[in-house]
């Protein structure tokens, strides 16, 4: 998320996100000015009470866990239902993220989900599957668009200069 903010990559080190963390970025989207509200929420359990209360009229959600480490992964379903039973069954765009891709390709940690996993877990939710690097910043604004072009049609019915709050739930510890 800060990268996408405020072009601020990470230094290599991994800090989890303690409760939620709230970014405000102004863009254009279909010709429309666009405030975006996105909400960094904790995925570990112990926040399950804090974060649940953020899920409340969002439009989009990245559902994200680390590629190294398979908890995370087994968490995104409990996430997913979490948002949908607390958003009052309100349609959202969804985007699985596989995090970390840079320590998994240049090998400093070893792959603990596979693509063709996440991919077929994306897919039974119907949702866009990306892998991303906050280190290098690879395909952080790729994942970003791809939730842009998912809120489009909400935005093509909606008034310009209107804020639209994303959900990030980060499983990445």
């Amino acid at each position: 998320v800060k990268y996408y903010v405020d072009r601020e990559k990470t230094d290599g080190k991994y800090m989890s996100t303690m409760g939620v963390d709230f970014y405000s970025v102004d863009k254009i989207i279909n010709e429309k000015n666009v405030r975006l509200h996105i909400w960094d929420t904790a995925g570990q359990e112990r926040f399950n009470s804090i974060v649940q209360s953020y899920y409340k009229d969002k439009h989009g959600a990245f559902i994200c866990f680390a590629l190294n480490r398979r908890h995370t992964f087994r968490m995104v379903e409990n996430h997913i239902d979490d948002i949908i039973k607390y958003n009052d069954g309100n349609t959202l765009g969804y985007v699985l993220v596989g995090t970390h891709l840079d320590i998994v390709i240049d090998k400093t940690s070893k792959r603990a989900v596979t693509k063709e996993e996440a991919q077929q877990l994306a897919k039974k939710y119907k949702m866009k599957y990306i892998e991303i690097s906050s280190r290098t910043g690879k395909n952080v604004d790729k994942c970003f668009d791809i939730m842009n072009d998912l809120m489009s049609e909400y935005i093509n019915n909606m008034d310009e200069n209107k804020s639209y709050p994303i959900i990030n739930n980060n499983s990445n510890s």
